[in-house]
């Protein structure tokens, strides 16, 4: 429940690149994410999208130190037809060099 209580901050969150439609920043990740306009909830969702043109999109959270991540959630966007088909998971240590999850030595997709 990180993500949705925001205890994880905005500048947490990096991404190949993003949509132009507004609300699809890499902070906009947060599953449950509604925009609000003076206070109030405007009633539309927000969601993270890569560019339509980038070929190899990748979404990053910095935990700032060391996590076990139990379990994750995806949800399309409510606002189009987009939605992820398959992804993989990958982890680092030092921020600079990334190994994706496998089982039995074999990714997981």
């Amino acid at each position: 429940m990180l993500f949705r209580s925001g205890r994880i901050f905005d500048a947490c969150f990096s991404a190949s690149s993003s949509s132009i439609v507004r609300g699809s920043s890499a902070s906009y990740a947060r599953l449950g994410l509604h925009f609000y306009d003076f206070g109030r909830s405007s009633g539309r969702s927000s969601s993270w999208c890569a560019a339509q043109n980038d070929k190899t999109p990748w979404h990053q959270v910095d935990f700032g130190r060391l996590v076990q991540v139990w379990r994750m959630a995806l949800q399309g966007d409510p606002n189009g037809n987009r939605y992820v088909t398959s992804f993989s998971l990958s982890y680092s240590y030092d921020r600079l060099e990334f190994k994706e999850y496998r089982v039995d030595n074999v990714i997981k997709v």
